[in-house]
């Protein structure tokens, strides 16, 4: 017996409410889910009257290796990047500040460093010693970092921790104290460093001498510590007055990584860092200067004598920033050639016996980078014999022997593993996201970069080499070793 069917009116209804619920279950996107929460903060900050400027501005929502990032600036001019993960435990908290080496002027070498140190010293409301024993108690480990383009300060801790975070780290990027007892405390500190990590240590000596080389007065040239001369010649006024132009709201990037939802964070954030109770217009970022064009003129060619083993070679060729079309094809040549136990300078320099250990590099930076190969020259070989034959092995890429499919195949995949292995952890992706936007403005970067690299084909390293990896690019800095006479 078959069933009556039911009224059409019945059916209609039914239809409709199962419509209704749909719309009601639907998801948002990334992007309405931003645009939600910014109108929700407004509303709240705005108060009763409902009027006056906006607290907080959604700047664009973008792809990442991992979900989605939302990129925001408060009313005080701080940038903010969440990077949210339901299945992470823990958020990371990561400070960037657009100052770096590249940015100190006559008399500050060191002092971007010193202030590093000295922002972990304490401020007019946390004496020294109050910030670490507060974020101990969290179970964070407080770090922080100084290069040629930022400073960066970080930690990961678990949500309940945020809000005491976001005031300590509000706190000391407005109200560090700098007390001359702690500064000549600091001052040796970081001499010490000096003098342990690079005065002694003759291979970052060497590293010193070839940034000099190849960049001469530009500030990718400047040692990222300082010398000693420039770090004792530090003042209390000096680093007061590097404070207060560099660290500002509006020069700075704070990342959120893991166990965050965009409003509570926000929220927590705003309060915080007071972007609420800004009436004025924010300070603005400090005024940077580009990073001016260096030229080379090589090919050009230096020797020096190091305290050590065996001989030591540099060969680098002055290239491009990271935001550059080419920078990816001539990432992808660095690791081609130098990669693996199984890539083309290992196969002329290790397996044959001339070197222990080769290394190519091709950083990320803001202004010209330099695609470098360091080689450990083994006892009893020489320099010469090292490099001869790696510009053997830089001619046979760019003539006798091209790339092969095979070559770019394995260079992508170990590319793609170390590019993974970084994004599993939070504070991996909260790394990545703060360098993009300090050194290119823009958290979308490592996105669109690794879209190029993906993209990139054997022509395309072919041509990149054959543009930039040539005579006139290139320095060559020996280190003579002291104690091995047959290098001679």
């Amino acid at each position: 017996m078959t069933a009556a069917a039911p009224p059409a009116s019945v059916t209609g209804a039914a239809a409709r409410g199962k419509q209704l619920a749909s719309k009601k279950k639907r998801k948002l996107t990334p992007l309405q889910a931003a645009r939600r929460a910014q109108r929700k903060l407004n509303q709240r900050y705005r108060g009763e009257s409902g009027t006056g400027p906006d607290v907080v501005k959604l700047l664009g929502v973008h792809r990442f290796a991992v979900g989605h990032i939302e990129h925001w600036r408060l009313r005080n001019g701080l940038t903010v990047v969440l990077a949210p993960d339901s299945a992470a435990l823990v958020i990371a908290y990561h400070t960037w500040i657009a100052a770096g080496s590249r940015d100190e002027g006559k008399g500050e070498g060191g002092v971007a460093h010193l202030l590093e140190h000295l922002m972990f010293k304490g401020t007019r409301e946390h004496p020294p010693g109050t910030f670490d024993r507060l974020l101990e108690r969290h179970g964070s480990a407080p770090n922080a970092a100084t290069w040629l383009d930022y400073t960066m300060y970080q930690q990961t801790v678990p949500p309940q921790a945020l809000a005491e975070v976001a005031r300590l780290e509000a706190d000391r990027l407005s109200a560090l104290a700098i007390h001359p007892v702690g500064l000549k405390a600091e001052l040796e500190v970081v001499l010490n460093e000096r003098r342990e990590t690079v005065d002694n240590d003759p291979d970052a000596l060497l590293d010193e001498a070839f940034a000099t080389m190849v960049y001469g007065q530009h500030p990718y040239g400047r040692p990222t510590l300082g010398t000693a001369r420039s770090i004792r010649g530090l003042t209390q006024r000096t680093v007061q007055r590097f404070y207060e132009r560099h660290y500002r709201p509006a020069n700075a990037t704070l990342v959120l990584a893991g166990a965050v939802e965009s409003i509570p964070a926000l929220a927590t954030v705003i309060d915080a860092y007071g972007a609420a109770t800004v009436t004025d217009a924010p300070a603005p970022a400090a005024k940077r200067e580009p990073t001016p064009p260096v030229a080379v003129r090589g090919p050009r060619a230096a020797t020096v004598v190091v305290d050590t083993a065996s001989d030591r070679l540099r060969i680098g060729w002055l290239t491009t920033g990271g935001d550059h079309a080419d920078h990816a094809a001539l990432t992808v040549a660095a690791e081609i050639i130098g990669g693996s136990p199984s890539a083309r300078l290992h196969r002329a320099l290790v397996d044959t016996g001339i070197a222990a250990d080769v290394m190519v590099e091709m950083p990320a930076l803001a202004g010209p980078a330099v695609f470098e190969i360091q080689v450990q020259v083994m006892p009893g070989k020489s320099a010469g014999q090292a490099r001869d034959a790696v510009l053997d092995v830089m001619r046979s890429l760019q003539t006798g022997q091209p790339i092969t499919r095979s070559e770019l195949g394995a260079a992508r995949n170990r590319m793609r593993r170390r590019w993974f292995n970084e994004l599993a952890a939070v504070d991996g992706r909260a790394d990545a996201l703060g360098h993009a936007v300090v050194t290119f403005g823009d958290p979308s970067h490592p996105h669109l970069w690794w879209k190029r690299a993906i993209a990139v084909r054997e022509p395309d390293v072919q041509a990149a080499v054959k543009r930039w990896l040539v005579a006139a690019h290139r320095v060559e800095l020996v280190g003579r070793s002291r104690r091995n006479g047959a290098s001679r």
